[in-house]
């Protein structure tokens, strides 16, 4: 009997963990803003191929072929997600630069 209800507790114990888990996770996705810019490495340098319009990149004015030359200070290729999937996530300034054009910097909306 009592190793019935021990099991109950353990299972109903690693739901609770599980789903708070969860909420910590969603929270965490919350705080960064979606940027939505995809990269790749050409010629020495590091060009947005695709731009999601719904995302924070699009929103502030960053179009297909612009050069990303710094991501939170930081050059593009030693940015952790630019590293993993050639993706920007979870940064809050950029430095951008459109073929032709002088260097500017790019504020992301911070949720808070």
């Amino acid at each position: 009997m009592w190793k019935i209800k021990h099991k109950n507790w353990a299972l109903l114990l690693s739901n609770a963990i599980f789903v708070i888990l969860c909420l910590v996770c969603l929270i965490g996705l919350l705080h960064h803003p979606y940027i939505g810019l995809v990269l790749e490495n050409t010629e020495e340098a590091w060009t947005v191929v695709t731009v999601d319009p719904y995302g924070e990149g699009g929103s502030a004015g960053i179009n297909e072929g612009d050069i990303i030359l710094q991501i939170d200070g930081l050059a593009p290729e030693l940015h952790p997600s630019v590293q993993k999937w050639h993706e920007i996530a979870g940064v809050s300034l950029l430095t951008v630069q459109t073929p032709g054009e002088a260097a500017r910097t790019v504020y992301m909306a911070q949720t808070d």
